[in-house]
């Protein structure tokens, strides 16, 4: 087991603190004061001391003693000093931090705050300040096993991951195992953890709940609509007698007709033969209106082509052009390149100067640079002073070569930027008068192509004006001699039509035999239509079954869900009660809780609780509070090896402590007395005050009544 023993605490200018050193025995320390004499001031410099904050954990605080006006001494740090026994070794750890001021327009400014860090009286950087005690015992394994307190502000999880971590815990594997009504329960969590399975099962749960809440909803569309319930018997023999009475009348149709059969026939051929001619001049027509669109189509065809060929020679014209203009410009690209050229050599001049003066700079350092800025002296080693120059030297000249690269290579960039501007120059002014010629020439063979097609369109007719001669579907149809036979052959049958004159009293009577069937027919109808209503409502009849059927299944599901949900219920809380079992044995006082039961639905959801005789951490009182803490403490120095100082503030309120191997550290209020170690102390003017209260009063009270009489008022 590591121990690490606090022996004594120097401030300096700290909080409330100008100038004092406070020691500590190695097992039990009382330090007394009334409030406000520093007792918590004790805890916030130790804890600035190692990790730069406060009792509160917080970082930004007034560290700094302040005079009897409430105001800062300028230039003064605030340090504290301490001293450890770790193991039987000695470790001194030192936090200072320095107030660095400026003097602006005459007036002097805070600008910030410089820390400095000693372990064992050798300065150190932060990080290397923190990483050396950190290696004794980590920051956070300092803050659980020092403050009674820490453990249980923790997040809930944090403290179920430290407890399981120090104690143990069991798998949900192990524990399905314990009893034989949860085996169904293993093969499932060994696929999925155990909140994987719960979470499957409730969605599954939530879904046949929603489609079982749909059920009369479903039912309700099913039947929306359906038929009333009839007489399907009666309603058979009506159709049937319907259907009698139906091919009574057609029969008798058919008779009349039989009389009127000859002029029948004759009117029917006579109507046959009118429409075959008239389909087949309806041919001729439509031959002689798709070749009049085809010719017309022939003709635009030509005259387009020509019209998108003068368009694609303009558009090349055009492009033509604007490379011509833009070879003019040339000349103007030569003038920018060579202005280019002549900024470029100003420039490598300007480089070459830059490259003297930086190459002709000389290490010069006197002693001074080496002075400390804290004691203001010369190291005492005359060979730090030398290696310390020389490194300097390196340095310099390191800097100054690589500077050195920095110009030759931009000069060399410039030179290239140079000689491809000049290159480019050359190139311009060689080809600028061939390329302008091939241009020219290109654009007058241009221009004759497009005089000769401008020409044929002059002489060619616009398809759309009269000039152009098509013969018209009008004028095609009027010269077809079989379409004009056809159409006095049509005349001709038509007057024949006439002449067939049917029996009107014979018409009469099928007249009104047809009426007389079409009113059954349409009797019929309705009933065939009621028949077939039964049918439809059978069928939905049938549908409500089957929902309900569905619904039937779907409870039975629910009633299985919620039989594996309460099972994992029951598997919770016996792991609950298992793991709380196997915790218990490493704390005396302490219980944890770590599942929390819903009264109300049963769930079961994970928690870490420190309890206390059945009461919540949060409910205990002050000493009940700081038992736990200490009970805590005591487990987790136990599982990492280590113990360090417990501060313990009130301890007034707590009568019994429990035991600890840890060294104790007891901040203990003393109403009226001064901070004091073991005993309390107090001023020379409250013993005066209290000499005088028993001469005036002619009694003989111990020093503790008369504070109880000052604390009454």
């Amino acid at each position: 087991m590591q121990k690490l023993t606090l022996n004594w605490l120097q401030f300096a200018n700290f909080m409330g603190f100008e100038n004092r050193k406070i020691e500590f025995g190695p097992k039990i320390t009382n330090v007394y004061g009334a409030n406000g004499t520093g007792k918590t001031t004790l805890i916030h410099g130790y804890k600035f001391m190692l990790e730069d904050k406060n009792a509160e954990n917080n970082s930004d605080f007034t560290k700094k003693h302040l005079n009897k006006d409430g105001v800062s001494i300028k230039n003064a740090s605030a340090s504290v000093e301490g001293e450890f026994d770790n193991n039987g070794k000695q470790l001194k750890t030192f936090h200072s931090q320095v107030e660095n001021w400026k003097t602006e327009d005459g007036v002097d400014r805070l600008v910030g705050h410089t820390n400095i860090y000693r372990i064992n009286d050798l300065v150190r950087k932060a990080g290397e300040y923190k990483s050396e005690i950190g290696s004794i015992i980590s920051e956070e394994t300092f803050k659980m096993i020092t403050d009674p307190f820490h453990f249980n502000s923790l997040d809930q999880e944090i403290r179920r991951k430290y407890i399981e971590a120090i104690c143990g815990t069991k798998s949900d594997e192990d524990i399905a195992k314990s009893k034989s009504k949860y085996n169904e329960l293993i093969d499932e969590i060994n696929l999925i953890t155990l909140n994987g399975l719960k979470s499957k099962l409730k969605n599954r749960k939530a879904e046949v709940q929603k489609d079982i809440n749909r059920i009369s909803v479903r039912i309700e569309e099913a039947l929306h609509n359906i038929p009333e319930e009839f007489d399907t018997e009666a309603l058979s023999v009506e159709i049937k007698f319907n259907e009698t009475k139906y091919k009574e009348l057609e029969d008798k149709i058919l008779d009349s007709n039989t009389v009127d059969n000859a002029k029948n026939d004759a009117k029917k051929n006579l109507i046959n033969q009118i429409h075959e001619k008239e389909l087949e001049n309806l041919t001729i027509l439509n031959t002689h209106k798709l070749a009049y669109e085809k010719a017309l189509m022939g003709a635009r065809s030509e005259w387009d082509n020509l019209n998108k060929e003068l368009s694609e020679i303009n558009l090349k014209l055009t492009k033509l052009d604007a490379e011509i203009v833009s070879a003019e410009s040339t000349p103007g690209k030569v003038n920018l390149l060579n202005r280019e050229v002549e900024k470029i050599s100003a420039d490598l001049l300007l480089l070459v100067e830059q490259f003297d003066d930086k190459n002709s700079q000389k290490f010069d350092v006197n002693d001074n640079s080496f002075i400390c800025k804290y004691c203001g002296e010369l190291p005492s080693d005359p060979n730090k002073v030398k290696e310390k120059r020389e490194e300097m030297r390196v340095s310099f000249y390191k800097v100054m070569n690589t500077d050195l690269d920095a110009i030759e290579q931009k000069g060399k960039t410039l030179k290239e930027l140079k000689e491809k501007s000049e290159s480019e120059i050359k190139e311009l002014t060689d080809l600028h008068d061939i390329y302008k010629k091939q241009l020219s020439d290109r654009r007058d063979e241009i221009v004759v192509e497009k005089n000769e097609i401008e020409s044929r369109l002059l002489d060619m007719p616009d398809p759309d004006l009269e000039s152009v001669k098509i013969t018209t579907t009008e004028e095609r149809v009027f010269v077809d001699k079989i379409y004009r036979a056809n159409s006095d052959e049509i005349s001709s049958l038509k007057l024949k039509q006439l002449e067939v004159i049917t029996d009107e009293s014979v018409n009469k009577v099928i007249q009104d035999l047809r009426v007389k069937k079409a009113l059954i027919n349409a009797d019929l109808e309705s009933l065939r239509r009621k028949s077939m209503s039964g049918e439809v409502r059978i069928k939905a009849l049938a549908r409500k079954e089957e929902i309900n059927s569905e619904g039937i299944l779907w409870g039975q599901e629910v009633a299985e869900i919620q039989r594996r949900l309460t099972l994992i219920g029951f598997f919770e809380r016996d792991k609950a009660k298992i793991i709380e079992e196997l915790v218990a044995k490493h704390f005396k006082l302490v219980r944890f809780k770590f599942f929390d039961i819903n009264l109300g639905d049963g769930e079961v959801k994970p928690t870490c609780i420190t309890m206390v005789d059945g009461v919540p951490f949060g409910d205990l009182n002050h000493a009940k509070k700081i038992n736990a803490g200490i009970d805590i403490i005591n487990t987790i120095s136990s599982h990492y090896g280590v113990s360090a100082p417990i501060f313990i503030d009130n301890r007034e309120s707590v009568t019994d402590l429990i035991t600890t191997d840890a060294q104790v550290i007891n901040l203990i209020v003393s109403p009226f007395s001064k901070l004091s170690v073991d005993n309390p102390e107090y001023s020379d003017e409250f013993l005066a005050e209290y000499g005088k209260y028993n001469i005036d009063n002619n009694l003989s009270l111990s020093l503790e009544e008369y504070i109880k009489i000052k604390l009454k008022g």
